[in-house]
């Protein structure tokens, strides 16, 4: 079985190189091992740790990540180099993320026309708040936990003047897209209305000259507003929109009714139980027993590696069905941030029960 697997890259103008790296359990022993190698041409497993104990497991791979991030490998299947956060690496950075409460899309409407609800469109992309010191530029994921950011984006966020803040937003393909700010030269911005937060964050971003790769996300504020740009988002069939109300606070590291989430798709976060010919992976999720039951196969797009049997992935789907797969599922990326327990059977919407003729 495998516990653990991830993939690691580096790409420059001469070589595209992959670090696989794997915990796999068997008859009772942990196995830490690592293959790499040109992308897509790994070699044999070089094994670090054989025994009972997952820590000491855990342990060996920790040093080999730590060694692939002193020599620019990523996570990220771009290849692009990210600029490690040292010392600092993986430890919980102390600020928990503000969570948005879901609602459904027939509720929409009541936000869409609510005097105090601002509207924001949702992104598909990894949650990251970015904390910027007169030292440090460091990245923190959905669970608190510190990240490295791509080289470039890093650079563009020193860039920014003041002396301490912290930005809440989302990372899309290299870019950052800020829709929060919680802290701005040193000052705690918590407990302040959301319109102050935004003005302040438009204040530190907009009209920088080298802040290419940042932008503030797009705000709709009045009745004809919203509901032109929500019309818009599902147009362009975009994962979803956020209602956020613009007079209150922050709740940090836990769901706020003040913050809404309304997703035209819906997704979950799966476990890759296993490859098939012809990029295709087959998903499992964790049912009320905690046992990996199958939902069906996803095919990989041309754009994106396949990813190895054990890896968490996250699909967009329309439904799903009881006892069955999903419907239309669309395979949009590896998850690092999550862990085994977030892939269960709960998630999963179901189509709507047929009635009786």
């Amino acid at each position: 079985m495998i516990h653990t697997h991830e993939s690691w890259f580096f790409r420059d103008a001469g070589s595209d190189k992959q670090y696989d790296l794997t915990i796999e359990q068997t008859d009772g022993q942990f196995i830490a091992s690592g293959r790499w190698g040109r992308r897509g041409q790994l070699g044999k497993p070089q094994v670090w740790y054989t025994g009972p104990n997952l820590a000491d497991a855990e342990k060996a791979l920790d040093k080999e990540r730590a060694k692939r991030r002193k020599k620019g490998y990523t996570l990220d299947a771009s290849g692009v180099p990210f600029a490690s956060t040292g010392e600092h690496d993986g430890p919980h950075s102390g600020i928990m993320p503000m969570l948005l409460t879901p609602i459904a899309l027939a509720d929409a409407q009541r936000y869409i026309e609510s005097a105090s609800h601002w509207l924001q469109q949702k992104f598909d992309g990894d949650r990251r708040l970015v904390e910027i010191t007169a030292d440090d530029v460091r990245g923190i994921n959905r669970r608190g936990l510190v990240v490295d950011l791509p080289v470039d984006l890093a650079r563009e966020f020193s860039s920014l003047p003041g002396v301490h803040h912290v930005i809440d937003g989302e990372l899309v393909q290299g870019r950052y897209h800020a829709y929060d700010l919680l802290r701005f030269n040193g000052d705690d911005l918590t407990n302040i209305p959301y319109r102050e937060r935004y003005a302040r964050l438009c204040e530190l971003i907009e009209g920088r000259v080298l802040a290419t790769l940042i932008s503030v996300a797009r705000t709709e504020t009045t009745r004809e507003g919203k509901r032109a740009f929500f019309k818009l988002l599902q147009d362009r069939c975009l994962e979803g929109a956020v209602f956020k109300d613009a007079g209150s606070g922050i709740t940090l590291g836990a769901r706020s009714e003040h913050a809404l989430k309304c997703k035209f798709w819906e997704s979950a976060t799966c476990v890759v139980s296993g490859v098939n010919e012809q990029r295709s992976i087959r998903l499992s999720v964790l049912d009320e027993q905690l046992h990996f039951t199958p939902i069906g196969n996803c095919t990989i797009p041309v754009n994106h590696p396949v990813p190895k049997e054990g890896a968490f992935v996250e699909i967009r789907y329309l439904y799903a069905y009881r006892g069955g797969s999903l419907y239309q599922p669309q395979y949009l990326g590896e998850r690092t941030d999550v862990l085994v327990t977030d892939c269960q059977i709960g998630q999963l919407k179901y189509k709507a029960e047929e009635t009786a003729a």
